[in-house]
């Protein structure tokens, strides 16, 4: 049978309304009908409801329920549930517990890119759908780093991103490394070299550490603050572990601006990027200590160069961050 025949007999039975069906693929509905035959797994007659895939991409996105209960504006409850409902549909578990995150299982990773990018033809659709007539194509740009770079580094130059274009830009801030050849992100900024092959990348500059204290009175036998256990593999709390090795670290935050909190109060001292420190009048930085820095790269799919607007964000990117890395 002809893909295009599989993709006929499945479009009849998605239980979607006509017109969000129709943005399904039909390399997408022939991968699922394939998946069925090879891996003994279906639908039990019918696909299951589009909100249940939604919510099982924000569950993937996110790595926890709780997390894309915010950002689909649901509760954790009715997240839960819909990919409860939807492991029933398919006779297959997609999520197992694994530590601080869920853990995608192998079915649920063969089919995330493709329900991705059928999610992500459906918002085009929709804003064309409902744009004014002169409005031109929103385009969607997907952006991953951690937190502190999402937050301190691309929030501020969204504007000179988006100037020239109607971009809708998704910054994600996670500690996981999103996989750029599943079409995850479109483009990932990582704080070490590339690793492995099917991206493309470019050096931007080192992110400067320094040791910084508050202004106010310093202790004579100063506690340290770090990053806590569940990031003990980064470089940043490795160092606060050795400069801080009689002191010992009393303090741990989940993330840069909790870290830079304590040590604004004056309860501990440690390690944080010059670039969100400098500036500061709450803060000192302490000469004593050695200076670190950690390379920051930028990395996308070779498919993205595809996109017209590929050279404007990258270029306005690189530009943005290097300016703001040189002025730490």
């Amino acid at each position: 049978m002809r893909p295009a025949d599989y993709a006929g007999l499945l479009r009849g039975s998605v239980c979607l309304p006509n017109w969000q069906a129709s943005f399904l693929t039909d390399e997408i509905l022939c991968y699922i009908k394939v998946s069925q035959d090879r891996n003994g797994w279906g639908f039990a007659g019918h696909m299951t409801d589009w909100n249940s895939l939604h919510t099982l991409l924000a569950v993937v996105s996110t790595g926890s329920y709780a997390e894309a209960a915010r950002r689909l504006g649901i509760d954790e409850t009715t997240v839960s549930r819909r990919v409860r409902a939807l492991e029933r549909d398919i006779g297959r578990r997609l999520l197992e517990r694994g530590g601080r995150h869920l853990e995608t299982t192998q079915v649920c990773r063969d089919v995330f890119g493709h329900l991705k990018d059928a999610e992500r033809s459906l918002d085009l659709t929709l804003d064309k759908l409902t744009a004014p007539q002169d409005r031109r194509p929103i385009q969607t740009i997907r952006i991953t780093s951690v937190d502190y770079v999402c937050d301190h580094l691309l929030a501020p130059m969204i504007l000179a991103l988006t100037e020239e274009r109607n971009y809708r830009i998704e910054l994600v801030g996670d500690d996981r490394n999103l996989n750029l050849r599943r079409r995850e992100a479109d483009i990932a900024l990582r704080l070490g070299p590339p690793m492995g092959g099917g991206t493309h990348s470019r050096y931007l500059g080192d992110i400067e550490y320094a040791v910084y204290s508050s202004t106010g009175p310093r202790p004579a036998n100063e506690a340290w603050a770090a990053l806590d256990s569940g990031q003990a593999h980064l470089q940043e709390v490795k160092w606060s572990e050795v400069e801080g090795s009689n002191a010992g670290v009393r303090f741990t935050a989940t993330s840069i601006s909790g870290l830079h909190t304590i040590i604004e109060s004056g309860i501990a001292i440690g390690f944080l990027p010059r670039f969100i420190a400098e500036g500061n009048d709450g803060l000192q930085c302490l000469e004593e200590y050695e200076p670190k820095s950690r390379p920051l790269w930028m990395l996308w799919h070779p498919e993205f160069e595809e996109a017209p607007y590929f050279e404007t964000v990258t270029e306005r990117m690189a530009a943005g961050i290097t300016k703001r890395l040189s002025l730490a």
